[in-house]
């Protein structure tokens, strides 16, 4: 009994049940009060994602059709970036969101997956996809101006790179990622120093703000409400106040955003830009630990998977357990400045992401794999457009 529960605490799947469960109790603290609608919409966002993940790692058989969707769709985001042009009204390049935070904490977590089919996948035609969508993607990261996503994103490819350089075996093969990478920034860098001075400078004057963050202002207020949430994580440590309850409350402790009643939808103003502390306020440390458990459970057995052998799992499956560790680990240092993570249309993306990541450790089924067939173009590219479209109607 010892060794099995030892065993299945190793597994992210037994984290995230209990996270889902603890989630499920703190929203049903606000049953029958003013903020019920609000706990109740916490309660579905946080359990639709988990639900999609947990789904996914159980069922998902055919790993490389669901990284053909992730490319593809990556692609829809980025072009409807670039075809929407930057609004500096709104900080930077939205795509279709309403606020480059949003866009850039997507982008962020959809780079690592279609970097994974750029290297690894067999067919021409999707690496060369899978290329051009990495390369537009990482374009409309660096526009959306986001520096949260900018910190992000640079922690992933560190990670990624790193995993990729060692993964056993594959040695003769170490220089692909580091010419790619050169050829990538080479590009990007060209790019950048041709492109129009209205698109250069507020990006290098954006770029410039993280040398002097003591003087920037958005940085200051970021850390005023950052104590305040701090102040009442602390106030209320074991269980939080209650999910989905922080940004009605979180004026009287920050005198950030706007003072909200129970019928007002929260705006990014109101959230608390740091995903931890937010989490913990609403569902205390249970809730917060609970989280962090699940997201370390996934990262040491992700680690566990490319060190062991098996004939069920192909090389583009260890590609793609590398994309969803570098993701987990450019998420978690996105979430310490972004209030992105608090909404479904950036939140949703990322857990059916970690549910194809469980799926890739698996490995696939002996009939699975034998039975392989090619995915038909016109399929994949009615689910990317389909999600394109879901993404940017969560989005308005």
């Amino acid at each position: 009994m010892r060794q099995r529960i030892v065993t299945a605490a190793a597994r992210p799947e037994f984290w995230l049940l209990g996270l889902l469960a603890w989630l499920l109790l703190s929203a049903g603290r606000s049953l029958g009060t003013p903020w019920e609608r609000a706990a109740l919409t916490e309660a579905l966002r946080w359990g639709g994602g988990i639900g999609m993940a947990l789904a996914l790692g159980a069922f998902l058989r055919h790993t490389r059709h669901a990284a053909r969707i992730v490319v593809m769709l990556a692609g829809v985001v980025a072009l409807l970036g670039i075809a929407d042009g930057p609004h500096p009204e709104a900080g930077g390049l939205i795509g279709p969101y309403t606020d480059h935070q949003l866009y850039g904490s997507v982008l962020l977590i959809l780079l690592p997956p279609t970097v994974a089919a750029a290297l690894a996948a067999r067919e021409g035609r999707w690496r060369l996809g899978a290329v051009a969508a990495a390369g537009g993607g990482a374009l409309c990261l660096a526009l959306s101006q986001t520096r949260s996503a900018w910190a992000g994103a640079s922690v992933a490819a560190l990670v990624f790179g790193l995993l990729w350089l060692l993964r056993p075996g594959r040695r003769r093969r170490r220089g692909i990622l580091m010419v790619a990478a050169a050829l990538a920034g080479a590009v990007l860098a060209v790019w950048l120093l041709l492109a129009p001075p209205d698109l250069r400078a507020p990006l290098a004057a954006r770029a410039g703000t993280l040398s002097r963050l003591g003087m920037d202002g958005s940085w200051q207020s970021r850390i005023t409400v950052w104590r305040g949430a701090g102040r009442l994580a602390v106030a209320h440590p074991l269980c939080g106040i209650g999910l989905g309850r922080y940004p009605g409350a979180q004026w009287a402790w920050t005198q950030a955003g706007r003072p909200l009643t129970p019928s007002e939808r929260p705006s990014l103003s109101e959230e608390a830009h740091d995903f931890y502390l937010q989490t913990a306020a609403e569902t205390g440390l249970v809730g917060l630990g609970l989280y962090i458990a699940a997201l370390v459970a996934f990262a040491l057995q992700g680690l566990r998977r490319l060190r062991q052998k098996s004939r069920h799992r192909t090389p583009f499956q260890d590609a793609l357990v590398i994309a969803s560790l570098s993701l987990v680990a450019g998420q978690a240092v996105d979430a310490l400045a972004s209030p992105s993570w608090q909404f479904a249309e950036v939140s949703l993306p990322f857990w059916a992401l970690l549910g194809v990541g469980m799926a890739a450790m698996r490995g696939e089924e002996p009939e699975a794999a034998s039975a392989r067939a090619s995915f038909p173009l016109r399929r994949a590219g009615r689910l990317a457009l389909s999600g394109g479209a879901a993404v940017a109607l969560a989005a308005n």
